[in-house]
């Protein structure tokens, strides 16, 4: 459990205004946003569920910045069902944590259907949301798959049957070339602060685009690759992105994470 100031500042910060928008992703986007500024309280719990890198994680984080801008006051908690587990003493967390969960104004769950394997850890949560959702305290769940009764139970069905439960895929062909040309933006921002003589990272349109068409599901994935391109000497041309692609989508696939081969990779097509 804890706030979301420490986990948001970082290089790429979180924030809504980051958060590219597309048809497969507005509804949730606008409902995030109607919770963070105080308003439609009647869509409680939120569901928002989708496949691994559709961006389900950064909507979660955005709330908080999100909820400063409104109304600083509000308390924001976030905890993650990754890895979690129910220690010998049988409680959740500690009595402290809990009455903080239990008791915040807007609680983020994230990774929530981690727990199908830990039915004591399950419980736990569903009790927490089940409470909070009797108080008209906003709670707000990412996960893999819709609440449906099969893993979650008759009780909590019905209880997000009675919010709000949307679907988040994969962003279209512009959003993704979008979301590239920020991030290249912000590797650009990033190495000017520690050499501001520095032109920092360049991609052409055409590799945005190749990039874009190249992965179109993940776009954690997609973050990653043209973190990639970005340590290539600027300007990146298509051949050297058809390069890092040939090793990148070879390593994925066979599971060699060796960075030799990309090194000597960069170097000649630099050459």
């Amino acid at each position: 459990m804890r706030r979301l100031a420490g986990a948001i500042k970082g290089r790429f910060p979180a924030t809504h205004e980051e958060f590219k928008t597309c048809d497969a992703n507005r509804r949730a986007f606008e409902a995030v946003c109607r919770i963070a500024r105080g308003r439609n309280s009647a869509a409680n719990p939120v569901c928002i569920f989708g496949d691994a890198g559709v961006g389900k994680t950064h909507l979660l984080m955005a709330v908080e910045p999100f909820c400063w801008e409104w109304d600083p006051s509000r308390a924001v908690r976030y905890v993650s069902c990754r890895n979690a587990s129910v220690p010998a003493s049988g409680s959740f967390v500690s009595p402290a944590a809990a009455k903080v969960l239990s008791n915040c104004d807007i609680l983020l769950i994230d990774d929530w259907d981690e727990l199908t394997a830990q039915p004591s850890l399950k419980w736990h949560v569903e009790t927490l949301i089940e409470s909070r959702v009797r108080r008209h305290l906003h709670t707000i769940v990412a996960c893999r798959h819709a609440p449906k009764a099969e893993w979650v139970g008759n009780r909590l069905a019905s209880l997000f049957r009675g919010g709000f439960t949307v679907e988040v895929g994969a962003p279209d062909f512009e959003t993704r070339c979008r979301i590239i040309q920020r991030r290249v933006e912000q590797e650009r921002e990033a190495a000017k602060e520690w050499n501001p003589g520095h032109a920092g990272p360049w991609l052409t349109d055409e590799v945005v685009r190749f990039v874009a068409e190249k992965i179109s599901c993940n776009i954690r994935e997609l973050g990653g690759f043209v973190n990639r391109l970005c340590s290539l000497p600027p300007p990146v041309l298509l051949p050297q992105a058809l390069a890092e692609w040939h090793y990148w989508d070879h390593a994925e696939s066979s599971g060699d994470h060796s960075e030799s081969r990309a090194f000597s990779s960069s170097a000649a097509t630099a050459s």
